[in-house]
């Protein structure tokens, strides 16, 4: 009976008989050379592989990552404001043209000063623009701002939809979330020359008014803090004719969005064509 363990000891002992000679024959040292060489050059090979497979999976997980959130790049706005072009003839208050249209937009989560207003780039990306309440009337009486004496005091709201009117409702659910209270609300009137009259504006709803009807009213008072170009800074009060209006609502608690909405062309008229009964030309 063959013992196992005893033949492989044997086979064994062979092999290692005459090893040191058969390493030392040239031919054998070169054979291992090259053998070792060529294992050398597989694993080389195989470390560039890895390392490269390392680095264009950083590069797609570079890609892949969104970068932080910083503000969409705009293009530059286009100017609404035509110099010495008024109306013909002005809309009818409450009727379908007497508000404002918003032709863009700009959002940042950074602060933005009354001195930009007027100049940050505007993007009509995704216009319409839903859940947008129109701002202002197409035209403003210089009267409900400023006031007249022993006749209507300063600051009079001014109208945007008539309380039974088209729109109210709608205007009315937007209102708390377009401006809320912990918002601040500017409007800025631009000129042609580059002189701004920056205005304190708030929203609300009044049911009961000296000569208008119930509904929905913005009343814009002027902020003298916020304002620029050479007529404005001179004090001189916002005369009439066209001008860009843009509105900003900024977050006064916390963190926020600003925006900025361009609402296109607003024309100031003097006297006050929606009371005739107190109609001036001051």
């Amino acid at each position: 009976m063959i013992d196992l363990g005893t033949e492989l000891d044997a086979y064994a002992a062979q092999g290692v008989e005459g090893a040191s000679d058969r390493l030392a024959q040239t031919r054998v040292r070169h054979a291992l050379r090259d053998r070792i060489a060529q294992g050398r050059r597989r694993m080389n090979g195989l470390v560039v592989a890895a390392v490269a497979l390392v680095a264009i999976a950083i590069a797609t997980a570079t890609l892949a990552t969104p970068p932080d959130t910083i503000d969409q790049v705009q293009p530059s706005p286009t100017p609404t404001s035509v110099a010495d072009a008024p109306r013909d003839v002005l809309p009818i208050v409450y009727s379908p043209n007497y508000l404002v249209d918003m032709l863009g937009k700009y959002e940042t989560s950074g602060a933005v000063s009354c001195q930009q207003i007027p100049t940050v780039p505007i993007s009509t990306e995704g216009s319409p623009f839903p859940d947008f309440m129109a701002g202002l009337p197409r035209w403003i009486e210089i009267n409900r701002i400023y006031g007249m004496p022993n006749e209507l005091p300063a600051a009079y709201p001014i109208p945007l939809y008539q309380g039974d009117g088209s729109g109210y409702n709608q205007s009315v659910i937007s209102l708390p979330k377009l401006y809320p209270d912990d918002a601040q609300v500017v409007v800025a009137l631009v000129a042609g020359d580059g002189s701004w009259w920056g205005f304190d504006a708030t929203y609300d709803v009044r049911d009961v008014m000296p000569f208008d009807r119930p509904g929905m009213y913005v009343t814009l008072t002027p902020e003298p803090t916020c304002m620029g170009g050479p007529r404005a800074v001179d004090g001189a009060k916002i005369p009439a004719g066209v001008y860009a209006a843009r509105q900003m609502t900024a977050p006064t608690t916390g963190p926020g969005v600003t925006t900025i909405r361009d609402l296109g062309t607003v024309e100031v008229v003097t006297g006050l064509p929606s009371i005739p009964q107190l109609n001036v030309t001051k």
